[in-house]
């Protein structure tokens, strides 16, 4: 039986004890770990200076964020020829988004008319 590469490579590894933990190494205990991950909580309490994420993308690449969004929806949910025709140039951004999501039918408004009965003679 072979062992496969990524295993045989490792048991030539000098920190390697089998068990796929390294020998070395002893398991940490509970308040090392409980430390460990205190102090790897990220300050929640301050605000990010840079802004979302899809406005720096949108900054780099010269584009608006809606156009951002819509290159994510597109690169998700088109069919192949979508996504090829947008990445050659030969459709918008736009248009591939409206081909992938197509617009959906507006809702006409509620009747809110009030009938009055007819005046008494």
């Amino acid at each position: 039986m072979s062992i496969p590469s990524c295993t045989a490579a490792h048991l030539h590894t000098p920190n390697f004890s089998g068990d796929g933990r390294s020998s070395r190494s002893p398991r940490t205990s509970e308040k090392e770990a409980k430390e460990r991950k205190v102090a790897g909580k990220a300050d929640l309490s301050r605000k990010s200076d840079e802004g979302r994420t899809d406005e720096q993308i949108a900054k780099l690449a010269g584009v608006s964020r809606d156009t951002v969004r819509k290159s994510e929806i597109i690169e998700k949910e088109a069919p192949s020829e979508v996504k090829e025709a947008a990445r050659k140039g030969e459709m918008s951004v736009n248009k591939a988004f409206k081909a992938t999501r197509p617009p959906k039918e507006e809702k006409k408004p509620a009747d809110t008319r009030i009938i009055l009965p007819p005046p008494v003679a």
